[in-house]
């Protein structure tokens, strides 16, 4: 992302067990004229609520997993590990994520023509919007390079 100018990442959930590693990245990371680290900055602070959800949902997890495992395997093996790619794997993570999905498709733009003064190349507010679902289309129908969630 550096090397590409992001200026900001916005993400939608904590990682507890990563210690923050993009404010780790942020701050160690040198700054020159050609390139700067992106700034991460967390979802609720642009009003998504999903951060709250997934980061409480998370907390859920991680108490109830050692007396209800996240998977238990065919030799009796139960998994109660509380990382957070367990957790994204959850019926709930799920949820929170697919009505995220649901919110992208009906969100409205109060400045749809908005974009930043001194740069032509530079898109649209509602540009970034149709990027957005585009990618989100290709990333669950065809970039799919995984197993389905169940």
């Amino acid at each position: 992302m550096a090397l590409g100018a992001v200026k900001e990442v916005v993400f939608l959930q904590s990682d507890p067990g990563q210690s923050s590693i993009g404010n780790i990245l942020y701050n160690v990371l040198p700054r020159t004229d050609k390139q700067r680290p992106p700034l991460p900055i967390p979802a609720d602070r642009i009003g998504l609520g999903h951060f709250a959800k997934l980061n409480d949902a998370y907390a859920r997890f991680v108490s109830e997993v050692p007396t209800r495992p996240f998977h238990t395997s065919t030799d009796g093996h139960n998994d109660t590990s509380p990382s957070i790619t367990s957790f994204l794997c959850t019926d709930d993570a799920l949820e929170i994520f697919e009505s995220g999905r649901a919110q992208l498709h009906t969100m409205e733009i109060r400045f749809p023509q908005w974009k930043p003064a001194g740069n032509d190349e530079a898109l649209t507010n509602a540009q970034v919007l149709e990027n957005a679902r585009r990618f989100l289309r290709y990333a669950k129908h065809l970039g799919r390079r995984a197993t389905p969630h169940r």
